[in-house]
Formats: structure tokens, C-alpha cells, sequence
């Protein structure tokens, strides 16, 4: 703003110059002081861009080690997730080979039931014929004290 005021009036002064006026003290001076607070304005507009640049650059350093622990971290949940990608591979084959030996000691449970059926099945029909041929024996043996 002031730095707008001062290059109005460096601008009226120019003028005055190129009509071939001659500057008086006073103008010679208000003309040295405008300067001066130029100088001084840019030197300030200076240390502020020296301030705001060793900020950014600062902030561009952070941002940067920042960006480079992110993506550490990125990389070691992509070596977790492949990892846990692999066990879970690995998990489904089992589970795989599990279902596929339950079904198999299903099929061998029922064939086993089945046998065990036949067998039982069989005992009976012994159970039967011993019971028919102790039968026979007795009313062999029945006969023969009959007949004695």
C-alpha cells in the first residue's frame, strides 16, 4: 500500500524530470526518502521471501520424509497382505483335503454300517439255525428216551 503511494509520487517526480523542471531540496529530499523506504520495503519483501522460502522448504523436507515412511508402511501391509493372502491359499487347500477325507471317512462309516448290518444279519440267521438244530437235538434226544 504505501509502496503503491510511493511509486505514484516517483512517478510524478519522473514526469517533472523529463519536462526539463529541476528537482528543488524539498523534492530532492522527499525523492531520497522515497528511495530509502523503497529500499527498505524491498529488503523487508526480501527477508520475507527468504523466511517463507526456508518454510517451504522445510515443509517440502517433511512432506518428502513423510511421503517416504508412508510408503515403508505401504509396503510392509502389501508384504503382510501377500502374506496373508498365501495362508489363506494355503488354508482353503486344507480345508479342501479336510472336506475331501470327511467325505471319505463318511463313505467308509457307511460301508462299515453296512457290514456291520450284515453281520448282525448273519448272527441271526446262526442264532437260528443253532436254535432250530438244538431243537432237532432235543427232539432227537426226546425221541430216543421215548423210545427207551
Amino acid at each position: 500500500n504505501q509502496l503503491d503511494i510511493l511509486t505514484k509520487e516517483n512517478l510524478i517526480l519522473r514526469e517533472k524530470l523529463e519536462k526539463g523542471a529541476t528537482l528543488t531540496r524539498q523534492e530532492n529530499a522527499q525523492k531520497a526518502i522515497q528511495l530509502m523506504l523503497v529500499a527498505r520495503e524491498k529488503e523487508v519483501l526480501k527477508n520475507q521471501l527468504k523466511v517463507t522460502t526456508t518454510e517451504l522448504s522445510s515443509d517440502v523436507g517433511l512432506a518428502f520424509k513423510e511421503a517416504r515412511r508412508l510408503h515403508e508402511v505401504n509396503s510392509a501391509l502389501k508384504a503382510k497382505l501377500d502374506e496373508s493372502q498365501q495362508e489363506i491359499t494355503s488354508l482353503r487347500q486344507k480345508l479342501a483335503a479336510a472336506h475331501t477325507a470327511h467325505e471319505q471317512v463318511v463313505a467308509s462309516m457307511k460301508e462299515l454300517d453296512k457290514q456291520r448290518v450284515e453281520a448282525q444279519l448273519q448272527i441271526l440267521d446262526k442264532n437260528d439255525l443253532i436254535a432250530s438244530l438244538r431243537k432237532n437235538i432235543a427232539t432227537h434226544f426226546r425221541k430216543a428216551w421215548d423210545a427207551e
